[in-house]
């Protein structure tokens, strides 16, 4: 749901689980014993709420990268997660476990963006080394390397 009224609404007992609330309107709601695990409130308003007991799954914490992280995509099945980093590498991540899969190096400056093919086979990443780069998402082996002219002004931290 998206742009959404639910001012002052009142839930108990209940499971808002995986639920889109993008720039919904939720102040003064009131919330007890409620699981909002997954939920996004991206954008929501929620002014003078009044939530008890409410419940949200741990998340797992991915603990690699040295520096600061500037592109994340989920595979399509979901289960993996690659981040690309201005540590100059790429790592893979198990969704479920949060544990590292794998670390795919090979660019020399900071990675911009990474994704992942539609058929999730494939991993394609570009870098201020003005590099495009694809890899074999299963075995982290590069696949192709395509030189590119990037703007150096990219804003970087």
């Amino acid at each position: 749901m998206r742009n959404q009224s639910f001012e002052n609404i009142r839930m108990k007992n209940t499971s808002l689980i995986g639920g889109n609330f993008v720039r919904c309107n939720m102040n003064g709601s009131e919330f007890e014993n409620v699981d909002i695990s997954g939920v996004n409130f991206n954008g929501a308003q929620m002014f003078n709420c009044k939530w008890k007991n409410i419940k949200v799954h741990d998340l797992n914490k991915l603990d690699g990268h040295s520096s600061c992280v500037n592109s994340v995509c989920f595979s399509r099945d979901g289960n993996t997660l690659a981040s690309g980093s201005e540590d100059n590498s790429i790592r893979l991540w198990d969704v479920k476990t949060g544990q590292q899969k794998a670390k795919l190096d090979g660019h020399s400056d900071y990675v911009i963006s990474v994704c992942f093919s539609s058929d999730g086979n494939t991993l394609a990443s570009v870098s201020i080394d003005q590099s495009i780069r694809l890899w074999d998402a299963k075995t982290g082996q590069q696949k192709a390397k395509l030189n590119c002219l990037i703007n150096k002004s990219y804003p970087v931290n």
